[in-house]
């Protein structure tokens, strides 16, 4: 079955990316205007499963919405099967700048949303700063390389968590639990450097 596509429509949005996977969800827009209504249609097929749905016969259990923003193609294709064994986790979309991070932010307000710090037009803390205005339920949690104590503490600042890439097979899917439960999460590499986070 091939997957259906879902239209954000907004200029902004016509370099939307697709969802890791031998089948793959795609944004598109229309340049029609900048705040249009949001047609949400996800079917998501990786590796022969139906990324955040729930199996037949299984209860339903509340789904966490997340919008991942990463320009860099290899870890847009890494990051979604780390999810795949968390039935409620749900990729709604995928974006490669922070300009477009705060645009879809707003027109989705998702639970959760990933980013890296290091992204084109916007990075990713000025985006999460917009973000907090225009969708003030989302958890933010930076998805980074970045080392620096005080570039990861000025995330911490506007963000719910930070994790490490390089940790993310381990402290992802925790993370993401506990910024759903409002608790402020920073990745095992950094723990003891002194950083202080709380969840906005």
């Amino acid at each position: 079955m091939e997957p259906l596509p879902f239209t954000l429509q907004s200029p902004d949005l016509l370099t939307a990316v697709r969802v890791a996977g031998p089948k793959a969800q795609h944004c598109s827009g229309a340049t029609t205007g900048l705040f249009h209504r949001v047609t949400l249609v996800m079917k998501c097929h990786i590796g022969g499963h139906r990324f955040g749905f729930s199996s037949a016969g299984v209860s339903k259990v509340s789904t966490v919405t997340i919008l991942l923003v990463e320009d860099i193609e290899c870890w847009r294709k890494a990051i979604p099967p780390l999810l795949l064994d968390e039935p409620s986790f749900e990729i709604v979309c995928q974006v490669v700048n922070g300009r477009q991070a705060v645009l879809v932010a707003e027109q989705l307000q998702p639970a959760i949303v990933l980013m890296d710090i290091s992204l084109p037009r916007i990075s990713g803390i000025d985006a999460a700063k917009r973000i907090r205005n225009v969708a003030p339920s989302s958890k933010i949690i930076f998805l980074s390389e970045e080392r620096d104590v005080e570039i990861v503490q000025a995330a911490l600042k506007v963000g719910c968590g930070y994790v490490l890439k390089s940790d993310a097979a381990n402290d992802l899917v925790a993370a993401i639990h506990s910024a759903v439960a409002g608790k402020a999460v920073i990745s095992r590499q950094m723990t003891g450097l002194g950083l202080v986070g709380s969840c906005h």
